[in-house]
């Protein structure tokens, strides 16, 4: 899955961190890694996706959306994360 904006914009190149798919190539590719033998990996914990492939900072899908609202208590208006992004 690519990330979205809140209006439901596909961002291009970027990927929302929430997907199952992108959970499972991010798992397989870590698992290569650690096959090599490596002592240590460290990995960038890049909060950064959509905002690399469009004008936000972070993915902000259905999914996400949701996540939101439920670690806030509230329902949000559409667009609001939007408008208040940097």
């Amino acid at each position: 899955m690519v990330a979205v904006s809140e209006g439901e914009k596909v961002l291009q190149g970027a990927c929302c961190p929430t997907d199952e798919s992108f959970l499972e190539f991010s798992s397989d590719y870590i698992a290569d890694m650690a096959r090599c033998g490596v002592d240590l990996i460290m990995l960038d914990d890049d909060f950064r996706y959509a905002f690399l492939a469009g004008n936000q900072m972070g993915c902000l899908c259905d999914n996400h959306m949701r996540m939101i609202e439920e670690m806030i208590g509230e329902t949000l208006p559409q667009g609001v994360c939007e408008r208040k992004s940097i």
